[in-house]
Protein backbone atom coordinates (compact mmCIF):
# COMPACT_ATOMS: atom_id res chain seq x y z
CA UNK A 1 0.00 0.00 0.00
CA UNK A 2 1.24 3.55 -1.01
CA UNK A 3 1.29 6.20 1.51
CA UNK A 4 -0.31 9.58 -0.01
CA UNK A 5 1.86 12.69 1.04
CA UNK A 6 -0.13 14.70 3.28
CA UNK A 7 0.05 17.53 0.67
CA UNK A 8 -1.63 15.63 -1.92
CA UNK A 9 -4.33 14.73 0.64
CA UNK A 10 -4.86 18.25 1.00
CA UNK A 11 -4.60 19.20 -2.18
CA UNK A 12 -7.15 16.72 -3.23
CA UNK A 13 -10.10 18.03 -1.24
CA UNK A 14 -12.91 19.67 -1.93
CA UNK A 15 -13.80 23.27 -1.53
CA UNK A 16 -16.49 23.74 1.12
CA UNK A 17 -17.74 27.59 1.83
CA UNK A 18 -17.91 29.47 4.84
CA UNK A 19 -20.74 29.10 6.86
CA UNK A 20 -22.86 32.22 8.83
CA UNK A 21 -21.02 30.96 11.78
CA UNK A 22 -17.87 30.74 11.14
CA UNK A 23 -17.77 34.30 9.56
CA UNK A 24 -19.66 35.93 12.63
CA UNK A 25 -16.97 34.13 14.75
CA UNK A 26 -14.17 35.84 12.38
CA UNK A 27 -15.20 39.63 12.59
CA UNK A 28 -16.03 39.10 16.93
CA UNK A 29 -12.33 38.04 16.92
CA UNK A 30 -11.29 41.13 14.87
CA UNK A 31 -13.44 43.41 17.14
CA UNK A 32 -11.36 41.98 20.11
CA UNK A 33 -8.06 42.00 18.61
CA UNK A 34 -8.92 45.70 17.83
CA UNK A 35 -10.35 46.65 21.38
CA UNK A 36 -7.27 44.92 23.08
CA UNK A 37 -4.75 47.19 20.63
CA UNK A 38 -6.91 50.32 21.24
CA UNK A 39 -6.52 49.49 25.20
CA UNK A 40 -2.97 49.05 24.76
CA UNK A 41 -2.27 52.29 22.82
CA UNK A 42 -5.01 53.89 25.85
CA UNK A 43 -2.80 52.93 28.64
CA UNK A 44 0.81 53.83 26.83
CA UNK A 45 -0.31 57.00 26.07
CA UNK A 46 -2.35 57.57 30.00
CA UNK A 47 1.02 56.35 31.44
CA UNK A 48 3.06 58.90 28.90
CA UNK A 49 0.85 61.57 29.58
CA UNK A 50 0.82 60.60 33.72
CA UNK A 51 4.77 60.63 33.63
CA UNK A 52 5.08 63.67 32.01
CA UNK A 53 2.48 65.63 34.28
CA UNK A 54 4.35 64.32 37.38
CA UNK A 55 7.63 65.63 36.00
CA UNK A 56 6.11 68.92 35.43
CA UNK A 57 4.63 68.86 39.13
CA UNK A 58 7.97 67.63 40.43
CA UNK A 59 9.53 70.22 38.97
CA UNK A 60 7.81 72.72 39.62
CA UNK A 61 7.90 71.69 43.75
CA UNK A 62 11.98 71.37 43.06
CA UNK A 63 11.77 75.21 41.74
CA UNK A 64 10.18 76.38 45.00
CA UNK A 65 12.43 74.52 47.40
CA UNK A 66 15.48 75.82 45.03
CA UNK A 67 13.81 79.29 45.34
CA UNK A 68 13.01 78.98 49.50
CA UNK A 69 16.74 78.03 49.91
CA UNK A 70 18.02 80.91 48.33
CA UNK A 71 15.88 82.97 50.37
CA UNK A 72 17.26 81.67 53.29
CA UNK A 73 20.86 81.55 51.75
CA UNK A 74 19.82 85.65 51.86
CA UNK A 75 19.26 85.64 55.37
CA UNK A 76 22.45 83.90 56.59
CA UNK A 77 24.55 86.20 54.28
CA UNK A 78 22.83 88.63 56.62
CA UNK A 79 23.98 86.94 59.56
CA UNK A 80 27.16 85.90 58.45
CA UNK A 81 27.95 89.11 57.81
CA UNK A 82 26.72 91.08 61.10
CA UNK A 83 28.96 88.48 63.06
CA UNK A 84 31.78 89.29 60.98
CA UNK A 85 31.72 92.71 61.53
CA UNK A 86 31.56 91.86 65.71
CA UNK A 87 34.73 89.38 64.92
CA UNK A 88 36.27 92.56 63.11
CA UNK A 89 35.42 94.57 66.54
CA UNK A 90 36.74 92.50 68.42
CA UNK A 91 40.07 92.00 66.55
CA UNK A 92 41.05 95.68 67.63
CA UNK A 93 39.29 95.31 70.92
CA UNK A 94 41.00 92.44 71.86
CA UNK A 95 44.78 93.54 70.12
CA UNK A 96 47.42 93.24 73.17
CA UNK A 97 44.52 92.06 75.85
CA UNK A 98 44.46 87.91 75.47
CA UNK A 99 46.16 85.61 77.40
CA UNK A 100 47.12 83.42 74.14
CA UNK A 101 47.78 85.47 70.88
CA UNK A 102 46.89 82.54 68.96
CA UNK A 103 43.63 83.11 69.63
CA UNK A 104 43.60 86.27 67.74
CA UNK A 105 45.22 84.65 65.47
CA UNK A 106 42.33 81.69 64.93
CA UNK A 107 39.74 84.48 64.97
CA UNK A 108 41.36 86.27 62.00
CA UNK A 109 41.64 83.05 59.80
CA UNK A 110 37.36 82.59 60.58
CA UNK A 111 36.95 86.16 59.60
CA UNK A 112 38.78 85.43 56.37
CA UNK A 113 37.00 82.28 55.88
CA UNK A 114 33.44 83.79 56.49
CA UNK A 115 34.20 86.59 54.22
CA UNK A 116 34.81 84.10 51.33
CA UNK A 117 31.96 82.10 51.75
CA UNK A 118 29.93 85.86 51.63
CA UNK A 119 31.09 85.60 48.21
CA UNK A 120 29.46 82.57 47.24
CA UNK A 121 26.07 83.13 45.49
CA UNK A 122 22.96 80.84 44.83
CA UNK A 123 20.74 80.74 41.98
CA UNK A 124 17.24 81.57 41.45
CA UNK A 125 15.02 78.85 39.49
CA UNK A 126 12.52 79.57 36.56
CA UNK A 127 9.56 78.30 35.16
CA UNK A 128 11.61 77.49 32.25
CA UNK A 129 13.73 74.60 34.23
CA UNK A 130 13.62 71.22 33.97
CA UNK A 131 12.80 69.28 37.01
CA UNK A 132 16.73 67.41 36.66
CA UNK A 133 17.95 71.38 36.08
CA UNK A 134 16.06 72.73 39.33
CA UNK A 135 17.02 69.51 41.45
CA UNK A 136 21.00 70.63 40.88
CA UNK A 137 20.33 74.09 41.91
CA UNK A 138 18.76 72.85 45.04
CA UNK A 139 22.21 71.04 45.81
CA UNK A 140 23.97 74.25 44.78
CA UNK A 141 22.10 76.61 47.08
CA UNK A 142 21.77 73.64 50.24
CA UNK A 143 25.44 73.82 49.77
CA UNK A 144 26.17 77.23 50.08
CA UNK A 145 23.37 77.58 52.80
CA UNK A 146 25.71 74.64 54.56
CA UNK A 147 28.44 76.51 53.91
CA UNK A 148 27.50 79.30 55.37
CA UNK A 149 26.51 77.67 58.90
CA UNK A 150 29.47 76.43 58.88
CA UNK A 151 31.31 79.38 58.81
CA UNK A 152 28.95 80.88 61.06
CA UNK A 153 29.82 78.73 63.73
CA UNK A 154 33.26 78.56 63.14
CA UNK A 155 33.29 82.40 63.38
CA UNK A 156 31.16 82.47 66.73
CA UNK A 157 33.70 79.51 68.40
CA UNK A 158 36.44 81.57 67.56
CA UNK A 159 35.10 84.77 69.18
CA UNK A 160 33.89 82.40 72.43
CA UNK A 161 37.77 81.31 72.78
CA UNK A 162 39.19 84.85 71.98
CA UNK A 163 36.60 86.35 74.31
CA UNK A 164 38.20 83.34 76.90
CA UNK A 165 41.10 84.10 76.65
CA UNK A 166 40.94 88.29 76.93
CA UNK A 167 38.69 87.48 80.41
CA UNK A 168 41.97 85.24 81.54
CA UNK A 169 44.29 88.44 80.46
CA UNK A 170 41.51 90.35 82.49
CA UNK A 171 41.76 88.32 85.30
CA UNK A 172 45.70 88.26 85.19
CA UNK A 173 46.20 91.49 85.03
CA UNK A 174 43.73 92.14 88.20
CA UNK A 175 45.71 89.66 89.99
CA UNK A 176 48.99 90.95 89.22
CA UNK A 177 47.91 94.60 90.16
CA UNK A 178 46.65 93.12 93.23
CA UNK A 179 49.48 91.28 94.61
CA UNK A 180 51.64 94.32 93.82
CA UNK A 181 49.16 96.21 95.64
CA UNK A 182 49.65 93.70 98.80
CA UNK A 183 53.23 93.90 98.65
CA UNK A 184 53.70 97.53 98.79
CA UNK A 185 51.54 97.76 101.36
CA UNK A 186 53.64 95.12 103.61
CA UNK A 187 56.99 96.91 103.13
CA UNK A 188 55.10 100.10 104.32
CA UNK A 189 53.86 98.17 107.16
CA UNK A 190 57.61 96.67 107.70
CA UNK A 191 58.84 99.93 108.05
CA UNK A 192 56.29 101.58 110.13
CA UNK A 193 56.43 98.60 113.02
CA UNK A 194 60.22 99.13 112.60
CA UNK A 195 59.57 103.54 112.83
CA UNK A 196 57.42 103.00 115.78
CA UNK A 197 59.34 100.87 118.12
CA UNK A 198 62.05 102.98 117.18
CA UNK A 199 60.00 106.92 118.25
CA UNK A 200 59.51 105.92 121.39
CA UNK A 201 60.18 109.06 123.65
CA UNK A 202 61.34 110.29 120.22
CA UNK A 203 58.46 112.55 119.67
CA UNK A 204 56.32 115.31 122.03
CA UNK A 205 52.46 113.70 121.54
CA UNK A 206 53.12 110.43 121.81
CA UNK A 207 49.47 110.69 119.96
CA UNK A 208 51.35 110.71 116.50
CA UNK A 209 52.75 107.32 117.13
CA UNK A 210 49.82 105.88 118.49
CA UNK A 211 48.14 107.22 115.11
CA UNK A 212 50.65 105.21 113.23
CA UNK A 213 49.47 102.15 115.74
CA UNK A 214 46.47 102.28 114.36
CA UNK A 215 46.89 102.74 110.50
CA UNK A 216 49.54 99.32 111.16
CA UNK A 217 46.65 97.33 113.06
CA UNK A 218 44.04 98.69 110.41
CA UNK A 219 46.43 97.18 107.52
CA UNK A 220 46.93 93.78 109.44
CA UNK A 221 44.24 92.12 107.63
CA UNK A 222 44.29 93.60 104.28
CA UNK A 223 47.89 92.58 104.06
CA UNK A 224 47.26 88.99 105.38
CA UNK A 225 43.92 88.72 102.68
CA UNK A 226 43.92 86.10 100.09
CA UNK A 227 40.92 87.26 97.54
CA UNK A 228 39.13 84.83 95.25
CA UNK A 229 40.34 84.61 91.82
CA UNK A 230 38.16 86.61 90.10
CA UNK A 231 38.40 89.98 88.45
CA UNK A 232 36.20 91.42 91.62
CA UNK A 233 37.73 89.97 94.49
CA UNK A 234 41.30 90.86 92.61
CA UNK A 235 40.36 94.41 92.20
CA UNK A 236 38.89 94.74 95.28
CA UNK A 237 41.82 94.19 97.23
CA UNK A 238 44.32 95.76 95.02
CA UNK A 239 42.07 98.94 96.28
CA UNK A 240 41.75 97.88 100.03
CA UNK A 241 45.60 97.74 99.97
CA UNK A 242 46.29 100.89 97.93
CA UNK A 243 44.52 102.53 100.69
CA UNK A 244 45.73 101.01 103.75
CA UNK A 245 49.10 101.94 102.41
CA UNK A 246 47.91 105.52 101.52
CA UNK A 247 47.20 105.53 105.42
CA UNK A 248 50.37 103.68 106.42
CA UNK A 249 52.35 106.54 104.61
CA UNK A 250 50.92 109.08 106.07
CA UNK A 251 50.97 107.79 109.70
CA UNK A 252 55.04 107.32 109.27
CA UNK A 253 55.06 111.04 107.48
CA UNK A 254 53.63 112.52 110.22
CA UNK A 255 56.29 110.34 113.25
CA UNK A 256 59.06 111.62 110.80
CA UNK A 257 57.53 114.81 111.11
CA UNK A 258 57.13 114.95 114.85
CA UNK A 259 60.23 113.07 114.99
CA UNK A 260 62.26 115.77 113.43
CA UNK A 261 60.13 118.51 115.40
CA UNK A 262 61.16 117.24 118.50
CA UNK A 263 64.77 117.29 117.32
CA UNK A 264 64.84 120.29 116.07
CA UNK A 265 63.01 121.53 119.80
CA UNK A 266 65.86 119.77 121.42
CA UNK A 267 68.70 121.09 119.21
CA UNK A 268 67.07 124.58 119.83
CA UNK A 269 67.12 124.40 123.71
CA UNK A 270 70.45 123.16 123.79
CA UNK A 271 71.69 125.87 121.55
CA UNK A 272 69.83 128.27 123.37
CA UNK A 273 71.02 126.74 126.46
CA UNK A 274 74.92 127.24 124.97
CA UNK A 275 74.30 130.86 124.44
CA UNK A 276 73.24 131.42 127.73
CA UNK A 277 75.96 129.74 129.30
CA UNK A 278 78.61 131.23 126.89
CA UNK A 279 77.03 134.52 127.56
CA UNK A 280 77.34 133.65 131.21
CA UNK A 281 80.43 132.64 130.75
CA UNK A 282 81.80 136.04 128.84
CA UNK A 283 80.13 137.84 131.74
CA UNK A 284 81.71 136.19 134.71
CA UNK A 285 84.94 137.09 132.57
CA UNK A 286 84.14 140.51 132.23
CA UNK A 287 83.23 141.17 135.42
CA UNK A 288 86.76 139.12 136.53
CA UNK A 289 88.55 141.48 134.40
CA UNK A 290 86.64 144.55 135.66
CA UNK A 291 87.71 143.65 139.12
CA UNK A 292 91.44 142.99 138.58
CA UNK A 293 91.76 145.87 136.12
CA UNK A 294 89.57 148.40 138.34
CA UNK A 295 91.93 150.96 140.43
CA UNK A 296 92.20 154.86 141.27
CA UNK A 297 89.68 155.07 138.16
CA UNK A 298 86.62 154.15 137.24
CA UNK A 299 85.26 151.68 135.13
CA UNK A 300 84.55 153.97 131.89
CA UNK A 301 81.07 153.64 130.81
CA UNK A 302 80.11 152.23 127.61
CA UNK A 303 78.98 154.38 125.11
CA UNK A 304 75.77 156.23 125.95
CA UNK A 305 76.06 155.58 129.66
CA UNK A 306 77.95 156.84 132.24
CA UNK A 307 80.50 155.15 133.89
CA UNK A 308 80.70 153.47 136.91
CA UNK A 309 82.63 155.04 139.86
CA UNK A 310 85.57 153.58 140.83
CA UNK A 311 85.95 151.32 143.81
CA UNK A 312 89.42 150.29 145.83
CA UNK A 313 89.35 147.00 147.72
CA UNK A 314 90.58 147.34 151.12
CA UNK A 315 94.01 147.35 151.55
CA UNK A 316 95.14 144.37 154.65
CA UNK A 317 98.37 144.52 153.67
CA UNK A 318 99.07 148.21 154.66
CA UNK A 319 96.78 149.20 157.54
CA UNK A 320 97.82 152.02 157.26
CA UNK A 321 95.93 152.70 153.35
CA UNK A 322 92.88 154.96 154.10
CA UNK A 323 89.91 152.99 152.20
CA UNK A 324 88.46 155.94 151.67
CA UNK A 325 91.02 157.73 149.68
CA UNK A 326 90.39 157.26 145.84
CA UNK A 327 93.33 157.70 144.94
CA UNK A 328 95.41 155.40 147.21
CA UNK A 329 96.53 158.34 149.66
CA UNK A 330 98.71 157.18 152.87
CA UNK A 331 97.72 158.18 156.18
CA UNK A 332 99.99 161.08 157.66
Amino acid sequence: MNATPATDIVALQPYEPATPDAVHAGSTLTRAVLAGVLVIVLSVGGTLGYRIWDNERKADAAMREANVLAAQEDLADEKLAAEIATATALLETYRGVVADPGTLTSLRRAVDTASKKLDASTTIATDAMTLHTALKIIAVNQSVLDDDALALDGLRAAQEVATASHAQFVLDDATRKADDATRALNASTLGGEQLFAATEGQVDDDAVRQGLRSALDAAAPVAAAVPERTVAAQEAQAQAAAGAKTSVDGAVAAVNDAVQAHSARLAAEQQAAEEAARQAAAQAAADAALRQTAGSTGTPGTPGTPGTPGTVPPDTTHPWVNPNCRLGCVMP
